[in-house]
């Protein structure tokens, strides 16, 4: 119950405190700043008892200490928040509520479809366990690492697969700690909540029409790669989404019904904050995490003379940026000497601070492109090299979608003729996104080797840029047209996505038999292992977590972590208790992967619907 009560403190603390800063009569800002609380109060104490650990000061990192420090963290927030709410409520003006929304069928049918896609896809947690293949290989056995051992400090092997920036694997440690195996992807449907409460206010900036934020926000959501990833255990949309929020905080600083300084510099820290989440996150970030302080610093350098809160701002700025992402940029600092580990650092040719280069093959791109200049023309492509076995280009890294092709690229088209005609009094807000966007789009291009799931904050900030146009359209004589296709094309996207989590509830239902085994493919008798056996994973990259068993109770030397010549020697010094082989059913013979082995046990395991089989070898360490 730890996990719960440390996750449940946290969010209470972040409703209090969103009720005493809090100034916007906006439903949407306060259910965002609320989220971006909740997540900084859950990762912080987690960062600080981990450096603890760390430097030597705590034996190990443990949850219901956490939990009771979470819980002292309430009782002094709920305090202050008694103390503060008299004075607070006498002082705070009396504002109005915004007007309601004019009701638009075209936009309850397309919320009906994005919410119906969604439905099936949370209906697939119900038979199904995490299967993605990066999230399977290292991001869940990050957070098991972590829960197994009591510590988040970097191996001695110095696997790049354990040094990353990890804010996202903290939610999925919490969840696995109260044994969700299945609902790992809560984290990101979190993170889905954020992006979309981002995009919409976002995009309410951009045009000050809701339904044209509605329209815009249903867009973004119905994106494969964001509706892919909202139901796995991939990082890419957390990150997106606290960029979103950070950068919808920002903008909202002195809103029509913000005009009180100290509000204004909350709701800064409240943004910088969010934006470090991000960074802290994934180390893609680390550039689109430039890119926002320095549009942010510039844009609070020209305001100077208007708020004359430069130095606080600034300020606030660097600490809220720091706080969530410090920990890590630290520990990396401290094990390798590279700040930025494991991405290297080169100048000129020449390596700075060494690092892994290789952890995107520079040729990645050539899986969703033919050539370079194919980009121009992707988002009406949506070709993959290796669409799968259900021949869909779409998953958690690739897929725009039909709503996005229909729209969004003249939609940008339109956003930019719109900042650069009306002049230096026209839509400030929207000629800053556009300048952010071009500038992120640079980095996706040169820095991140286009690849499209790191490109995500691309395309949900265009969704929101593209609102000007879905108003224009739906304030024109063809409003009926656009609207019918506004639907059609939600549908078509939201319907081939669907097709993936729809199959495997199906197939589910069908075998009747939902327990892990089954569903990984994997001997039992795995599971049935006494707590605490230790395993040397020669099955492949897919079965770091899986190894792990249903209770979570082995512990697995992951594939990577292996030399490439297996030895005995190794192994005893891992102190593995059985090497687990998985093969190609055809290959006979009993062949250990090094000498000092005992085969124990041997079990073929039919795989999927195409017929394989699997042979499965489990050898004891002599």
């Amino acid at each position: 119950m730890a996990p719960f009560f440390y996750l449940g403190f946290a969010a209470v603390s972040a409703f209090l405190l969103v009720r005493r800063f809090e100034g916007a009569p906006d439903p949407a800002m306060r259910v965002l700043s609320g989220l971006v609380l909740w997540a900084v109060l859950y990762l912080l104490p987690v960062h600080l008892a981990a450096a603890l650990q760390i430097a030597g000061w705590l034996q190990t990192v443990q949850i219901t200490p956490l939990a009771f420090f979470q819980a002292a963290v309430l009782a002094v927030v709920a305090v202050w928040s008694f103390l503060r709410r008299t004075s607070r409520t006498e002082s705070q003006p009396t504002r109005s509520s915004p007007p309601s929304p004019q009701f638009a069928g075209y936009l309850v049918a397309g919320a009906i479809v994005v919410g119906g896609a969604s439905l099936i896809f949370a209906a697939q947690m119900l038979v199904a366990f995490p299967d993605d293949p990066d999230a399977l290989a290292y991001h869940i056995p990050v957070a098991l690492h972590w829960l197994q051992e009591g510590s988040l400090r970097i191996p001695a092997s110095l696997a790049w697969e354990f040094s990353l920036p990890a804010n996202t694997e903290i939610g999925m440690m919490m969840l696995l700690a109260a044994g969700a195996q299945r609902f790992l992807s809560l984290v990101n449907l979190l993170a889905a909540i954020v992006l979309g409460l981002s995009t919409y206010l976002i995009a309410k900036k951009c045009t000050t029409n809701r339904l044209g934020a509605a329209s815009a926000t249903l867009i973004a959501l119905s994106i494969p790669i964001v509706q892919f990833q909202a139901f796995s255990a991939y990082i890419d949309l957390y990150a997106t989404a606290f960029l979103l929020a950070g950068t919808a905080l920002f903008i909202y600083r002195y809103d029509d019904d913000l005009d009180h300084p100290r509000l204004a510099l909350a709701r800064l820290m409240l943004a910088a904050l969010a934006c470090g989440i991000s960074i802290g996150s994934k180390s893609t970030f680390y550039l689109y995490g430039g890119v926002f302080f320095l549009v942010s610093a510039a844009v609070l350098i020209r305001e100077r003379c208007t708020h004359k809160q430069l130095a606080r701002g600034l300020l606030l700025l660097v600490v809220g940026l720091s706080a969530p992402s410090v920990f890590w940029i630290g520990r990396s600092w401290l094990t390798t000497g590279n700040p930025v580990y494991p991405l290297p650092v080169i100048f000129h040719g020449r390596t700075i601070l060494a690092g892994n280069p290789n952890i995107t093959p520079v040729n990645y791109e050539e899986n969703f492109v033919r050539s370079r200049a194919e980009w121009l023309i992707y988002p009406w492509t949506e070709w993959k090299k290796s669409p799968g076995y259900l021949l869909i280009p779409y998953s958690t890294g690739s897929g725009l979608g039909g709503a996005f092709a229909t729209f969004v690229p003249l939609g940008l088209v339109f956003a930019v003729g719109v900042s650069c005609t009306r002049g230096p009094r026209g839509p400030t807000v929207l000629k800053v996104l556009v300048i952010l966007w071009w500038a992120l789009l640079i980095c996706w291009w040169f820095g991140l080797r286009r690849v499209p799931r790191f490109g995500l904050p691309l395309w949900v900030l265009a969704c929101a840029l593209c609102s000007p146009l879905l108003v224009a359209l739906d304030q024109g004589r063809s409003r009926r047209i656009f609207r019918v296709l506004f639907v059609i094309s939600l549908a078509s996207t939201c319907a081939i996505s669907s097709f993936v989590p729809l199959h495997t509830l199906l197939a589910g239902l069908r075998e009747g038999d939902l327990s892990r085994s089954k569903f990984y493919d994997y001997p039992k008798t795995i599971d049935n292992l006494p707590a605490g056996t230790r395993l040397a994973n020669e099955a492949g990259g897919d079965y770091n977590f899986v190894l792990a068993g249903s209770k979570l109770t082995n512990e697995v030397i992951p594939d990577f972590e292996l030399p490439a010549n297996l030895t005995n020697t190794y192994l005893r010094q891992m102190h593995a208790d059985f090497v687990i082989q998985r093969l190609d059913a055809a290959q006979a013979g009993p062949s250990p992967p090094c000498d000092g082995l005992e085969l124990v046990r041997e079990e073929v395991l039919k795989v999927g619907e195409a017929g394989r089989r699997d042979r499965w070898r489990i050898w004891r360490v002599e």
